[in-house]
């Protein structure tokens, strides 16, 4: 008997439609698991875009606060690595619609000897915001300060570089949906193979 033939009988089997269910509705519930201990601290996640070891170019750190808590007094800083040591200048920062400055308290983006300061009063669930620097050679990493005497909603939260993490908080519904869908799908397979 060849191994295609031994896999119809086993899905031929009364039990496999309850294993099929059991499987992925153990890949469902690991998924939800997941993200809810990635949420239990708030995450914000970066994605960084700028010119190559050794080259000018603007260096771009997109901030977005994947959590459902608003953060206000939030310092954000470009510095120089200890092995790189690009030249900063001409800070901004920018926000993403929907997203937007509070006219109220508009603060500039400044430099610090060679770091560039951001100072962010608010950032939403879902809001993004581009903190920018011309940068001359050399690498530079992000870091962040909440300031103990700014009003603000959250308490302590992770940054996280855009990766399979934030993907998976980011695309937790779409990736139900579609376990819900190979699911359906596998099921209709196996009742066609009878």
């Amino acid at each position: 008997m060849n191994p295609c033939e031994k896999l119809r009988q086993a899905l031929r089997a009364e039990k496999a439609p309850y294993i099929i269910t059991i499987a992925f509705a153990g890949l469902g519930w690991t998924v939800i698991h997941t993200v809810e201990r990635l949420e239990k601290i708030p995450v914000l996640e970066y994605d960084v875009d700028g010119p190559s070891k050794g080259t000018s170019g603007k260096l771009i750190y997109t901030v977005t606060n994947l959590s459902q808590e608003t953060f206000r007094g939030l310092f954000f800083y470009i510095r120089p690595t200890r092995d790189g040591h690009p030249m900063l200048s001409s800070p901004e920062e920018l926000y993403e619609p929907p997203a937007m400055a509070n006219p109220s308290y508009n603060m500039a983006a400044t430099m610090d000897k060679d770091t560039a300061a951001f100072q962010i009063y608010e950032l939403q669930p879902r809001w993004s915001v581009q903190l920018q620097a011309a940068a001359k050679s050399g690498e530079a990493d992000l870091v962040y300060y909440v300031s103990e005497d700014a009003p603000r909603v959250g308490g302590p939260f992770q940054l996280f570089e855009s990766g399979f993490t934030t993907w998976l908080i980011r695309y937790e519904f779409y990736i139900l949906i579609g376990i819900i869908c190979a699911w359906l799908f596998a099921l209709v397979a196996f009742a066609m193979l009878l």
